[in-house]
Formats: structure tokens, sequence, C-alpha cells
């Protein structure tokens, strides 16, 4: 019974091996950037149709699906190091490669232990411009294509429009 249940723990140890590297060959590196939590990277599946965003190559904070389309997937927009609070702030711009939406974007922090904060999507599909104000990250889109100008704001912990 013994050899059996060793047997047994051998075979599934070899099958997650075996899945892990073929997932980590399925996948391509796109872009990384460093923050003070480790690297955040984009990787891309070999087949096109998804972008993930990870920390320390492990974590998975944000998953964009990219239907194959060339220009669509993740991108890093903006990096804002030391943030207050000890955390480092990088903005993500997410397209479906069409061309009726520039992107949305999405937001994340990062801090020192590793603990992350990730926003949903968010904007009118324009280009932001960005403000640091003390503590505050203001992300400004002007009106586009019929929709209003809108502004974000993150205060360290949150992210709200204004």
């Amino acid at each position: 019974m013994k050899k059996l249940i060793g047997a047994t723990l051998l075979f599934l140890f070899a099958s997650s091996m075996v899945g892990a590297l073929a997932s980590a060959v399925a996948e391509r590196v796109v872009a990384a950037v460093e923050t003070v939590g480790g690297p955040v990277t984009i990787v891309a599946s070999d087949d096109g149709s998804e972008h993930v965003a990870l920390l320390n190559g492990r974590v998975r904070l944000y998953r964009a699906e990219t239907y194959g389309v060339e220009d669509a997937g993740l991108k890093f927009e903006k990096v804002f190091g030391s943030f207050a609070k000890g955390q480092d702030v990088v903005v993500l711009s997410e397209s479906d490669g069409g061309t009726g939406c520039r992107a949305t974007y999405v937001l994340m922090a990062v801090k020192s232990d590793g603990t992350h904060y990730v926003t949903d999507a968010f904007g009118n599909c324009a280009a932001p411009t960005y403000a640091q104000r003390g503590a505050k990250l203001h992300v400004k889109f002007p009106a586009f294509k019929g929709t209003p100008a809108e502004t974000w704001v993150y205060d360290g912990a949150g992210l709200s429009k204004e």
C-alpha cells in the first residue's frame, strides 16, 4: 500500500511539473518594469489569446483577452516610483486592437512587502494625462467621441471617479 501511495504521489508531482513547464513554455515576456515589491511582467500566451500581468513572475494581477489581434493586449503606460505610503504605482493600458476605443486603463499599486491593489478597467477611451499632487494621482481623460471628460483619483488606498 505504501508503494502505491508513493507511486501516486510521485506521478502527481511529475504531472504538476510537466504542466508547469508546459505553461512556462507557452508564454513569452512582452514587457517588464521593476517595482518596490518586485518586477511586474506582462506575458503573452503563444497563441496570442491573452496577456497577463504578473508580480514576481507568479502572482496574477490582471488578465486581458486579446483574441489573437495584433495590437490588442496590455502595455505599460506610466510608472510612478516611490509613490506615497511606500508603494509604486503602475498604469497599464488595455486595448482590444480596434479603432473605436484607443484603450481603457488599469492601475496597480505595489508595496515593498508584495501586497498590491489592482483596479478594474477605467477611462473613456481617450488618452489620459497624469498629475501627481502629494499623495494623490489624478488621471484625466478629455471628452472622446461623444463621451464626456472624466477624472479619476488614486489616493494611495483606492481609485474613485471625481
